[in-house]
């Protein structure tokens, strides 16, 4: 049988936005927090990694949403290892309501990286045990996103202390949470963003400052890009897709 591994969440008060549902970034923090618990359960996390001099680095995120969950709702997110890609290692996830209706389903792309020369590398035998399930909840192919042309609009963001994760780097979500917030007042009337993907390009630090540029591509669609202010280093390619939630 196939490793699934499924975990319940109640959405709290301080997760949800002023429509009472969950917020992109707190769900987001969902697919972490279930990921991490099933490779701590499994013996392939991060703190195992880091046994060998090796780590995580996440490469690529597509998520589609079909309604976000209400406040005090009960879901079921349910996580998988579907199996290599090349260099990288799949991880997919699926998100239910208490009926098993499909809320919202995500792949990623990860690679593993020697800590001391920051170059890929195999997973050290960590995932020889772990049981593939060759299903992706959504195919992608994970080819390169466009490159942003002739930006529309700007934004500037500071990293704070708390962006910052246990490698002392911008944690993922925050990329998409500032590449959200760029447009979201530009985002058609009453809609949010239920398609998301995401190309990790480079790593930003507490203290650095960040421009998040976005262009309007018509139909919902937006581009973005997120830079280091003080050399122009791309560090996040986006693409969102807005529409309004089934629940508003």
């Amino acid at each position: 049988m196939s490793d699934i591994y499924e975990i319940s969440y109640h959405i709290r008060p301080y997760e949800a936005g002023y429509e009472k549902t969950i917020r992109p970034d707190a769900l987001l923090n969902y697919f972490q927090d279930a990921a991490f618990e099933h490779s701590m359960a499994r013996g392939f996390s991060a703190f195992h990694l880091l046994k060998k001099g090796l780590t995580w680095v996440l490469s690529r995120y597509h998520i589609k949403v079909d309604r976000y969950p209400l406040v005090g709702e009960q879901v079921r997110i349910r996580t998988w290892y579907p199996g290599p890609q090349k260099l990288f290692h799949l991880r997919d996830w699926e998100v239910l309501d208490e009926s098993g209706a499909v809320l919202a389903l995500a792949t990623s792309s990860w690679l593993i990286l020697h800590i001391s020369t920051m170059k890929p590398t195999d997973d050290g035998g960590l995932l020889d045990a772990l049981e593939s399930r060759p299903v992706r909840a959504i195919e992608d192919a994970f080819d390169p996103l466009p490159e942003l042309e002739e930006p529309q609009l700007e934004s500037r963001f500071c990293v704070r202390l708390g962006d910052t994760d246990m490698n002392r780097h911008v944690n993922h979500v925050h990329y998409v949470q500032w590449a959200l917030e760029s447009v979201s007042r530009h985002a058609p009337e009453e809609s949010v963003p239920l398609e998301m993907e995401a190309a990790y390009r480079a790593e930003a630090r507490f203290g650095d400052n960040l421009i998040a540029r976005a262009r309007d591509a018509g139909g919902g669609l937006f581009t973005h890009q997120l830079l280091l202010e003080s050399d122009g280093t791309e560090l996040t390619r986006l693409r969102t897709k807005w529409a309004r939630n089934r629940e508003s």
